[in-house]
């Protein structure tokens, strides 16, 4: 029998990874390369994630819009710019609220227990057959044995191999599964989605019955259903809340405010329309607005008044 690979060589070949990501796009063969290489270990996928957050946070400066000016940053840090131009670093360590935790809310009459997470907390459910949930922030399931409703917002499931499937429901999706990781994510105002980290797992939704394998994503909702192949890195920023990150790569300003939402009490207001469709890249700590809004409105140009509990971006006057 092969001996196990110890930590320290799953995080050698994660900071690795983490170079070769960094140095520009993978090939097609790289990234088969990258997905065989996740798919051996369970290990190696969170070690990845850990490796890119401390590579981009000691090789790579803010990457917000393609107006970008790293110069305005090298006064202030030590940080030099990204070759890529991809991930930035958003600044501000994770608050003490985001942490992995186990709690129960209680157990309902039929049996079922309740779990939550707070905004701004990741919380980790191990369960009695081997197999483990981590909730995103501001989450909450019902669970019944290896049967799980997912109520409102998103969770990674690793599921152990049992006498009967694992049954994930959310909206009008169910998955099944006999062994598998995945995420499913049911925000209010967006279709239900599903992605694969490894492992192959069975969707049923409004439309029928679909079969998703490692590193496929699907988004369900009432006007239609979309499957579409998501690239391990994609992946791996699509996990980075597990580290108490957001990962942006192209998403609107208005799309970061609303996410941001999710994590922290403070609100983002971008009051120009024009600056709130400008699309950003960059890795940032999920409990810290403010930090990304200071980069954005240097990036950008925009002004920034901070009020309390409220944080505005808009454009200075001409």
């Amino acid at each position: 029998m092969a001996e196990r690979e110890t930590s320290r060589a799953v995080d050698d070949a994660a900071a690795a990874w983490a170079g070769r990501i960094d140095r520009g796009p993978l090939s097609t063969a790289d990234n088969a390369e990258l997905e065989t290489w996740l798919s051996g270990d369970p290990r190696r996928l969170g070690a990845l994630a850990r490796a890119q957050a401390l590579y981009d946070g000691s090789d790579a400066a803010r990457a917000l819009g393609p107006q970008f000016d790293p110069a305005p940053f090298k006064a202030k840090s030590a940080v030099r710019p990204s070759r890529r131009n991809l991930i930035g670093w958003g600044g501000g360590a994770v608050a003490a609220g985001l942490v992995a935790g186990v709690g129960a809310l209680g157990v309902s009459s039929y049996g079922s227990r309740a779990y939550a997470s707070q905004r701004g907390e990741v919380r980790l459910i191990p369960l009695e057959d081997g197999s483990a949930i981590t909730l995103n922030t501001d989450s909450k399931i019902r669970v019944r044995q290896r049967r799980v409703e997912l109520v409102r917002g998103e969770a990674l499931f690793e599921v152990a191999k049992g006498e009967q499937p694992f049954v994930v429901s959310a909206d009008a999706l169910s998955v099944m599964a006999t062994t598998a990781a995945f995420v499913v994510k049911a925000i209010a105002g967006e279709p239900v989605s599903v992605v694969v980290r490894e492992g192959r797992i069975s969707v049923t939704d409004r439309r029928g019955r679909l079969q998703l394998g490692a590193n496929q994503q699907m988004d369900a909702s009432p006007r239609q259903t979309q499957v579409e192949t998501v690239a391990p890195a994609a992946l791996v920023r699509r996990l980075a809340w597990r580290e108490g990150k957001i990962a942006f790569e192209g998403e609107t300003m208005a799309q970061a405010a609303r996410e941001f939402a999710r994590y922290s009490d403070m609100r983002l207001i971008i009051e120009d329309p024009t600056l709130a469709q400008e699309p950003i890249s960059g890795l940032f700590a999920a409990n810290d607005p403010v930090s990304f809004a200071r980069s954005a409105s240097q990036a950008f140009g925009a002004r920034l008044d901070i009020e309390g509990r409220t944080v505005r971006l808009g454009r200075r006057p001409t």
